[in-house]
């Protein structure tokens, strides 16, 4: 995300940015906010992303196939460190958010059982940014948008509005 920000930039000297993503999209932009980004990046959109790797993954192995997480995630972290150079936990929107000082619209489908919707209520009060929240009632994963189009699609262009 910071090297197609960057890539924008040296385009156009007068960009304004908004960074917005779904799902682990969501999870990618939201660990950008944590970044030094320049200036012209405005405002963030994030749709149902998840606390972190570790959690998200701990919560799937658990939900669909009843298992902990000790000792298979630890173990797959361990594995993403020696192949990608990171462990889960490094892997942490929730801690990103904390440091954002990026205007951040967090939206959250109160049916979504794939990233819980429990997450977007910690992310959401995490968040040091200027903030707005969204809920659409029964909508499950990444089907906010789907789901009550007029009110989603109403919520981001008002809030991307306040910031451009």
């Amino acid at each position: 995300v910071a090297s197609w920000i960057d890539f924008i930039n040296a385009q156009d000297k007068n960009a304004r940015i908004m960074i917005y993503g779904v799902s682990m999209g969501a999870a990618t932009i939201m660990m950008a906010t944590g970044l030094d980004l320049p200036p012209n990046v405005v405002c963030a959109v994030e749709d149902c992303g998840y606390t972190s790797a570790y959690d998200q993954f701990s919560y799937r192995l658990k939900v669909e196939f009843h298992l902990p997480e000790v000792p298979l995630v630890n173990f797959a972290s361990f594995v993403s460190k020696v192949r990608r150079g990171f462990f889960f936990e490094e892997a942490s929107p929730l801690k990103s958010v904390g440091r954002s000082k990026i205007p951040t619209l967090f939206i959250h489908g109160s049916a979504d059982d794939y990233v819980p919707y429990s997450m977007h209520d910690i992310l959401y009060n995490a968040a040091s940014c200027p903030k707005e929240k969204l809920i659409i009632d029964d909508a499950v994963h990444a089907r906010a948008a789907f789901t009550e189009p007029e009110k989603y699609w109403l919520a981001v262009d008002s809030f991307i509005l306040k910031h451009f």
